[in-house]
């Protein structure tokens, strides 16, 4: 069956011609253009009928017109006669919003509600990068294939870790826990620990973190702290703070999605983490250099090529 692999305004970092060249798909060719009105206008340069569709788009400043893009590329795939359309989306847009948090409830389950857009936009599998809550999986009624890389980050610690003794996997919070103790194995049987945070209350600002309380033995330990995204870079820099003040000793950020919103990347600067890993799931090209210094990144292009 032949492929073809169209990406959205999301992939400025190349990563989809990257996947594509690897993968030995054709690189389709697409018009992304926007009316004066601010609406978005999608044409596909290249015959898509009766071939399997691949799309790329991942996170960027602007996921609501990412999201609308999408919908309007797989549709017209949809139209033209493909055989089978599969997002490759790496840091799948409004995972976090996965259920409803506030008392009365009058608020959307806004994962949910993009699980049946892309659905009816014709969208037949997804593949992504290490959910921030399978519970997604849920709302969908399409495939969805969930790859965790705990082993890329692992090949690259290992190389840091010279006694296991001496290292001690964190979590930032309790949602991560889980993904810190799978972590925690594959490096070996890292001993573990968390932190678990309470957020400000609905009514204030989203985002905000009030306080972070710890449960484990860190002194003279050193830690990496392991997580699935980091955003504004709260938690993880009033972790950090909190782990110097326990007794640790060198710690490194590993963290799947970098997100960096805001004036996330100079908080990470100003941090002094020994050592940075994230994955290449949202392009970060344009970090400053004092950030690059110690910043390593993790291709996911590998992973991914396995399963198209």
């Amino acid at each position: 069956m032949e492929k073809i692999l169209f990406a959205g305004s999301s992939n400025f970092d190349k990563m989809a011609e990257k996947i594509a060249k690897a993968s030995h798909i054709h690189f389709g060719n697409i018009l992304i253009q926007k009316f004066a009105c601010g609406e978005k206008y999608i044409q596909l340069l290249n015959d898509v009928k009766g071939k399997i569709v691949y799309i790329y788009q991942t996170a960027n400043e602007n996921p609501d017109e990412i999201i609308m893009e999408t919908l309007l590329m797989a549709n017209a795939a949809k139209e033209n006669g493909a055989k089978k359309i599969i997002l490759i989306s790496p840091l799948l847009l409004y995972s976090r919003q996965d259920k409803k948090t506030t008392k009365d409830k009058r608020e959307p389950i806004s994962a949910k509600l993009l699980a049946r857009l892309y659905e009816t936009a014709g969208i037949g599998k997804i593949i992504t990068c290490h959910l921030h809550s399978e519970l997604i999986l849920k709302f969908y009624k399409i495939p969805i294939l969930n790859l965790k890389v705990y082993h890329l980050f692992a090949k690259e610690l290992k190389k840091i870790i010279k006694k296991q003794r001496d290292w001690q996997v964190v979590s930032p919070d309790e949602g991560a826990r889980k993904d810190g103790q799978k972590f925690a194995q594959i490096l070996g049987g890292l001993e573990t620990a968390f932190f678990k945070k309470e957020r400000e209350s609905p009514d204030k600002k989203i985002n905000m973190v009030s306080s972070l309380n710890f449960y484990g033995n860190i002194k003279g330990k050193n830690v990496i702290l392991f997580d699935d995204m980091v955003d504004t870079g709260g938690t993880i820099i009033k972790a950090k703070e909190k782990l110097i003040l326990m007794g640790a000793k060198k710690i490194i950020l590993a963290a799947v999605h970098p997100v960096l919103s805001g004036n996330a990347k100079e908080k990470l600067e100003k941090a002094n983490f020994f050592k940075i890993f994230f994955s290449n799931s949202v392009p970060i090209n344009d970090c400053s250099n004092k950030l690059m210094k110690n910043l390593e990144i993790i291709d996911l292009t590998s992973e991914i090529k396995k399963h198209l």
